[in-house]
């Protein structure tokens, strides 16, 4: 019985952790993903590209040296990033480069890439940038949501604008699906437990009849 409890505690406890890591955080209008999930291929010999689409949204645009940056890519392969053409370039550290007005996680145990925009003229929103990507040794089924940060201008005022969002990328520690299947499978194991528990009873009372006993209380 206390292994029951203790089982389905910790179930609950996983399946809380991984709803509430998979919870995006708000964005405002500017420089985003146009998925936070990212495409995934597996390169062989244990490195995967992992690749995500970009937009400037409505009444924003991008113009030189405005940028964005993911941050904490677990596994990150050294000068391994990829842009959609030659007006664009990236840069990789340990922290930063982070917009005015934006607070994100950034640990300095774990690289930084960031684009930055360097063509002759502005992408005005609302369109598709392209497609950014990054190379980790990293599985594909193992990646977690990380900030993600950019700036761009206004298109009325030329001011600059910045956003915060959350994209999945590259982790150490499992995806909150992975948690949620952790989670799962320990529900389970809870259930398996008290079916052999009440097998167990239903087995003893049946010994005890055979005995010429009374019997004990099946369990309902």
């Amino acid at each position: 019985m206390r292994t029951s409890r203790r089982l389905a505690i910790l179930a609950t406890v996983v399946l809380g952790m991984a709803l509430s890591m998979a919870s995006p955080g708000p964005a405002a209008a500017d420089i985003l993903p146009v998925n936070s999930n990212p495409t995934i291929s597996n390169l062989g010999g244990g490195q995967y590209r992992y690749t995500w689409g970009i937009q400037v949204t409505g009444s924003q645009r991008v113009e030189l040296n405005d940028f964005f940056t993911l941050y904490d890519l677990a596994g990150y392969v050294n000068n391994s990033a990829l842009t959609p053409n030659a007006n664009w370039i990236f840069s990789q550290q340990a922290t930063g480069t982070t917009p005015v007005g934006t607070a994100p996680n950034d640990s300095a145990s774990l690289q930084n890439v960031t684009f930055t925009y360097c063509g002759p003229s502005p992408l005005v929103g609302p369109q598709i940038i392209g497609n950014f990507s990054i190379v980790s040794t990293i599985p594909t089924a193992q990646f977690q949501l990380r900030n993600f940060a950019g700036r761009g201008t206004d298109q009325n005022t030329g001011l600059k604008n910045a956003n915060l969002t959350n994209i999945a990328t590259p982790s150490a520690t499992p995806e909150p699906g992975t948690l949620i299947l952790v989670g799962t499978g320990l529900v389970g194991l809870v259930a398996r437990s008290r079916r052999r528990r009440a097998d167990a009873l239903t087995v003893a009372w049946y010994r005890v009849k055979d005995r010429g006993g009374p019997g004990l209380g099946l369990p309902s």
